[in-house]
């Protein structure tokens, strides 16, 4: 299992390094740009194994994903460490790219180091379910009970995945099983769909979306609903591939979405 740390700095973040490596993560740091797409490509290629980009704002971690969209590459579960905290545009923006988590240097240790701990744990669930079902959930770390984050990045205790009839959603590991199908969905995608699924055959407003999706309660709807509606397109395409879910997803015009 492979962590590709982008940094410009001598050494990377050390508490989100404790993390990884005690998840069982070898650590690349790399300085540049382009040689972290390069190994990210290389993976891609042969994804047998699984990878976490971590990569630092100031070290131009939202132009390399710019980049990985344009070349229509997978963006990996990517962690982004702001190491400013100055612009509040900056998150804003990683959002538009699927970033799974967004840190700030300011945060104390044990956040970082919990936070990017559990995004290793759901790596390795993605990728290893055996093994993660053996290990059954994230272990205690410095004190903290086994958690995950909610979608309000509190921490929670573990919840199995929900099953319905034949369909087995799983929003911890963001994972749709449903017969020989599973769909593995981006974590904006993830909570896009949670937020359906759970409010089936009811109009979730594009107000509710946003503040549940983006978790920006106080941003101006039309805003989110710009951010959101690719991360929509996206995720009615992915549920195309399963029978049981295309075309299930639709639109209460000048409202906001239902599933059905």
């Amino acid at each position: 299992m492979t962590a590709v740390y982008l940094s410009n700095r001598p050494s990377p973040d050390a508490a989100i390094s404790r993390a990884l490596s005690a998840a069982g993560f070898q650590i690349q740091h790399i300085s540049t740009i382009a040689a972290t797409l390069d190994i990210i490509k290389t993976h891609q290629a042969h994804p047998n194994d699984a990878l976490i980009l971590v990569a630092e704002v100031q070290s131009g971690g939202i132009p390399l994903l710019m980049l990985l969209e344009e070349q229509i590459l997978d963006v990996p579960t990517s962690l982004l460490l702001d190491l400013v905290g100055d612009d509040i545009r900056l998150p804003v923006q990683a959002l538009q790219y699927d970033v799974e988590d967004y840190l700030l240097a300011s945060d104390p240790d044990i956040h970082r180091e919990a936070r990017a701990r559990v995004l290793a744990e759901r790596v390795i669930m993605n990728h290893h379910p055996v093994a993660a079902l053996a290990r059954s959930v994230v272990p205690a770390l410095n004190g903290y009970a086994p958690v995950h984050l909610n979608g309000n990045g509190h921490f929670a205790q573990l919840e199995p995945a929900e099953t319905i009839s034949d369909l087995e959603w799983d929003s911890v590991a963001h994972v749709i099983r449903t017969g020989e199908t599973q769909l593995r969905l981006s974590p904006i995608q993830a909570r896009i769909f949670d937020r359906l699924w759970t409010h089936r055959n009811s109009t979730v407003t594009m107000k509710e979306l946003v503040t549940a999706v983006l978790l920006r309660s106080d941003m101006d709807v039309e805003e989110g609903v710009r951010l959101l509606r690719p991360h929509l397109v996206r995720l009615r395409s992915k549920l195309e591939s399963c029978p049981d879910l295309a075309h299930r997803i639709i639109n209460v015009r000048g409202n906001g979405y239902m599933m059905i």
